[in-house]
């Protein structure tokens, strides 16, 4: 029988013992932490960690850790709500302090001659095998109520100051109330089964996403050549080399698209050929003379279909080249075609 998931100590390595986490545990920092980088890195690392299995079974789990890592690293990194947090965690710690970071008792030595020579010494063995006699008990189950109650105050605390933040910035307007980089997919598409409908999912930053419209544009300045992401000035002088061309992007409303490569060739640079894919389809792209290196012109090489959101890539290879360039690459764009549109 498999084991049931326990997303705080399988993926977070935080034991029960120490959970729900207050957000020092939760990032895996020293308590009361002040460095902002060390705060921020850790957090990062802590979404990064989750951002992997957020596409997988447990997609739904990943991303409210994901949020709740995101709402520690804003209120640990804002002055104001760091302090108001530090105060209330050392408050309920004096108050009662949290098991986990209690030491644990000294162990009893077994009986000797020193025993006999220093009292104080079996007094305090004494006193720590009293821990466990039924007269001790009821101070114990006070003392885990006590953690009981604490626990809930800091959870309590933690929601009303993460409330006071998010307040704080809808009211300045300045940020939104997830991330930046999360997206929800849209539930518009009737063309096939999709596996991430509704949900919100938080893309890396090297990640292209769609336009209101449907429309993504994939500039130059935002693809990558062999991992590199390139750095040519919005065009690309595509020689021989490189061997590929390739954009990641986020589909959140899915659909027929329409794929329209911006280019410029000459004469000696029309009949080379190069290949797409997209969305597990392969399909081949004819450079023509558009008129000159400085004309550009924009082909609609081909119409695919994406059924479900989700991650995707476009590549492109060059073919058959013929002269030293095989064209020079300002971008591609996938044009959302209209329900009913051809």
């Amino acid at each position: 029988m498999n084991e049931p998931l326990d997303p705080y100590f399988h993926w977070l390595d935080i034991p029960a013992t120490e959970q729900p986490p207050h957000h020092y545990r939760l990032l895996g920092i020293s308590l009361f932490e002040s460095d902002p980088q060390v705060i921020n890195s850790a957090a990062d690392q802590r979404l990064a960690r989750l951002r992997e299995l957020q596409l997988g079974d447990h997609a739904e789990t990943a991303a409210r850790l994901m949020n709740d890592v995101s709402a520690a690293k804003l209120c640990l990194l804002g002055a104001d709500s760091k302090a108001a947090y530090d105060a209330a965690l050392r408050e309920g710690m004096q108050a009662s302090p949290m098991a986990p970071m209690s030491p644990p008792p000294p162990v009893a030595p077994s009986p000797t001659a020193a025993d006999q020579q220093f009292p104080p010494l079996v007094a305090r063995r004494a006193a720590v095998a009293s821990a466990d006699s039924p007269a001790s008990r009821p101070a114990r189950r006070s003392r885990l109520s006590n953690n009981t109650i604490l626990l809930w105050s800091i959870s309590f605390f933690t929601l009303v100051a993460g409330l006071v933040i998010l307040a704080q910035r809808f009211s300045r307007r300045a940020e939104p109330l997830f991330p930046a980089d999360a997206v929800e997919l849209s539930t518009d598409n009737k063309d096939g089964k999709q596996e991430l409908v509704g949900q919100r999912v938080i893309v890396p930053p090297n990640f292209v996403l769609q336009q209101e419209n449907g429309d993504l544009p994939l500039p130059i300045a935002r693809a990558e050549v062999r991992g590199e992401p390139l750095t040519a000035d919005g065009v690309l002088e595509w020689e021989r080399e490189p061997d590929r061309v390739r954009w990641q992007f986020l589909i959140s409303k899915p659909g027929f698209f329409s794929v329209e490569v911006t280019y410029a060739a000459d004469q000696h640079a029309a009949g080379n050929t190069a290949q797409i894919s997209v969305a597990d389809r392969k399909f081949e792209f004819h450079v023509r003379d558009t008129g000159g290196w400085e004309s550009y012109a924009t082909d609609s090489v081909k119409t695919v279909l994406i059924r479900r959101g989700g991650q995707y890539e476009l590549v492109i290879r060059p073919g058959e080249v013929q002269s030293t360039t095989l064209m020079r690459l300002k971008s591609v764009y996938l044009r959302r075609v209209p329900a009913g549109g051809t």
